[in-house]
């Protein structure tokens, strides 16, 4: 007589094979989804600095990206009242999403002129800038020239 079925042995070293496959799968599946996230961040805040200029450009004010690199965040800024006194955010304050993903910038405030070229007028600072964006030892880095050029 025959019986059908798995037997304990059979069904413990499946067990133990799977395990070991998961152990194996999750943290590379954990890296990758962490350097994408580093990847959009990068995407997000040079997205900011081309809302910046275009922003001066629109308005025909100096535009503000201001960079707050101890809390992760940056945000755009401009006077859209024309008053020199009433500053308004432009779009989204961005914020690092993420564990263990870090910023870094060697700049806090970059400003574009009316002509969208950058300025170091008030308390605007000169650039280049470098952002860097980092997580589990990987870098992705973006460099403003001191015209206004992004490089990755």
């Amino acid at each position: 007589m025959k019986t059908r079925g798995f037997s304990i042995v059979e069904l413990m070293l499946t067990l133990v094979l799977f395990g070991l496959l998961v152990t194996a799968v999750v943290p590379s599946s954990a890296k990758a989804t962490q350097d994408a996230r580093r990847r959009s961040m990068v995407r997000q805040f040079i997205s900011a600095q081309s809302l910046t200029k275009a922003t001066a450009l629109a308005y025909r004010q100096v535009a503000e990206l201001h960079i707050d690199a101890s809390a992760g965040t940056w945000w755009v800024e401009v006077d859209t009242s024309l008053s020199a006194t009433a500053k308004d955010t432009v779009g989204p304050v961005r914020r690092i999403r993420g564990k263990n993903l870090t910023m870094t910038s060697n700049l806090t405030l970059l400003c574009f002129d009316a002509r969208g070229l950058p300025t170091a007028e008030g308390a605007c600072e000169a650039g280049p800038l470098r952002v860097t964006f980092s997580s589990h030892g990987e870098t992705d880095s973006v460099t403003t020239t001191a015209l206004g050029k992004v490089i990755r």
